[in-house]
């Protein structure tokens, strides 16, 4: 409610909710626009004496309109159809993209369950010759052992033998030089 004030006679709580007086200002302003326009209008009349369309003129006017709107739809239609046809080949392209590299992750796939088999393998059979070869070994030595200590109990017997023959040598020469 701009450019309305209330009546100088009590205040608003006095008075009557819609007992407004519009301000001075508000009044000649509304007044202008009055004058503006009516001076627009009869401008308008006297010098541009429009004439009415005829039916014809109306119809035509009608069908250049709907021409025009038909060759925009059209526009838009191919533009649309040509939008489509660009997704459906996008689509088809990524669908073959897809396809392939799932084939690719595929292979690779199988490539890597062959190396883990065969890494698997190869350790086994890598476990299974290192405990061969540890088994020959102990075998081997515990071989070796038995037949050094039997060397050795050869060994200690002929030095035994040795030296009772050295003994025996021993004595009979003390005897020789006793008797002689």
């Amino acid at each position: 409610m701009t450019g309305v004030k209330l009546s100088e006679n009590g205040g608003a709580e006095n008075q009557p909710a819609l007992y407004l007086v519009p301000s001075p200002s508000t009044v000649s302003e509304a007044q202008e626009r009055t004058k503006l326009f009516n001076t627009l209008m009869s401008d308008m009349a006297e010098s541009d004496q429009m004439s009415a369309m005829t039916r014809e003129e109306m119809t035509a006017r009608l069908e250049l309109v709907e021409a025009k709107a038909d060759a925009r739809l059209v526009r838009f239609e191919e533009r649309i159809d040509q939008a489509i046809s660009e997704m459906r080949r996008e689509s088809s392209d990524l669908k073959q993209e897809f396809k392939d590299e799932r084939a690719d992750r595929r292979s690779e796939m199988r490539n890597l369950k062959l190396t883990i088999v065969t890494t698997g393998i190869a350790v086994v059979v890598g476990l299974w010759a290192a405990n061969i070869s540890l088994v020959q070994t102990m075998l081997a030595s515990f071989e070796s052992g038995k037949s050094s200590a039997t060397a050795l109990t050869q060994a200690t017997e002929q030095l035994k033998q040795t030296q009772e023959q050295l003994q025996a040598i021993q004595d009979a020469m003390t005897k020789r030089t006793k008797s002689n």
